[in-house]
């Protein structure tokens, strides 16, 4: 997969760049979810390949948790790159906490298009992120996870993550591969209590916005 893959991509730059359109043309890579673990022990056992180790720069590889269906990192931390060398600066490497949401505002605003309210109301543009024009993400700091085993909903805010259907709360910036749950900390308990409730305020909102919307089909703000 990874070998079709980088042929597919070297080809979609070559036919770029024979057709003069490789400075203006924005590329953005992203899968939908992490690995599937089911072959996960075989990988490693034939290959020696830990395909949730990922690498963190200036950190040593870490082998992240979970995968496909599941909220811990090795199921929501993907690749997600953009290539523009007509408006964003090159080999630019950010840590910020985003969303695949995030794509729908981003590109309305490279064509200069204003969504309406019901068109990707979670979405954050990062186009200042990505220009260079500001180090801030406008709009929601939390970003809220989906998956079907464990736990639906996760929620995420800097480095803080909370699990609440398995009570497991994690520093991700301190421990990416969640071997530490703090749940029980005393310390954490008023973090988890505010990210806990900042769950349920957007989780009534999303249900009342698609019940009042008809899961966006009319224009109601």
């Amino acid at each position: 997969m990874i070998a079709e893959t980088d042929e597919i991509v070297g080809n979609i730059f070559k036919t770029l760049e024979e057709t003069n359109q490789i400075d203006n043309t924005l590329i953005v890579f992203m899968n939908d979810n992490g690995a599937g673990t089911n072959y996960e022990p075989q990988n490693e056992a034939k290959y020696g390949w830990k395909q949730n180790a990922i690498d963190l720069g200036d950190k040593k590889s870490v082998r992240l948790r979970g995968g496909k269906g599941y909220q811990y990192e090795g199921g929501t931390r993907n690749p997600f790159m953009w290539w523009y060398p007509k408006g964003f600066p090159s080999r630019t490497i950010e840590d910020k906490t985003v969303s695949y949401l995030d794509v729908f505002r981003t590109l309305a605003d490279l064509v200069d298009y204003s969504p309406t309210c019901n068109e990707g109301p979670d979405s954050r543009s990062l186009l200042p992120i990505l220009s260079g024009e500001s180090d801030e993400i406008p709009g929601v700091q939390e970003i809220l996870t989906h998956a079907v085993k464990e736990s639906p909903q996760a929620i995420r805010r800097n480095q803080w993550k909370l699990i609440p259907g398995s009570n497991e709360f994690f520093d991700i910036s301190q421990d990416p591969g969640e071997l530490n749950n703090l749940f029980e900390k005393e310390w954490a308990q008023p973090i988890i209590a505010n990210l806990q409730a900042s769950l349920d305020r957007r989780m009534a909102r999303i249900e009342k916005r698609e019940e009042t919307t008809n899961f966006g089909q009319l224009e109601i703000c």
